[in-house]
């Protein structure tokens, strides 16, 4: 398992969107709120929120919140080629190289690097 964090500006939204794989929820610091159409919760630092893999969900964030997010199944899917675009993609990353820059911040290396060794 894999885990980044990425930069949510205050006033961010992630509009409604699901994962294909299951993922935990939290802030370093600030405050995020996870909506579901039956429910909202509210993830101050000290919280975090399992969402399963399809449940449709927005993240919206009160102040600078560095989310974290979990690369769960997706590390085994790189290391056999995957093109690192689609596990982008997957795990919820615009594009390539946000997700790169992510793991790199997170691991120290790309993940063509992290694979090789």
């Amino acid at each position: 398992m894999v885990v980044v964090t990425f930069p949510m500006p205050a006033g961010s939204v992630f509009d409604w969107h699901t994962h294909t794989d299951h993922q935990p929820a939290w802030a370093a610091s600030g405050v995020l709120t996870v909506r579901i159409s039956a429910a909202a919760w509210v993830l101050p630092p000290s919280r975090a929120l399992w969402i399963s893999a399809g449940l449709r969900h927005e993240t919206l964030s009160a102040g600078t919140a560095p989310c974290g997010r979990c690369i769960s199944g997706r590390p085994a899917a790189l290391a056999a080629g995957e093109p690192v675009g689609n596990v982008a993609r997957r795990v919820g990353y615009e594009s390539v190289s946000a997700f790169v820059a992510a793991f790199r911040r997170e691991t120290g290396v790309t993940p063509a690097r992290y694979f090789r060794g």
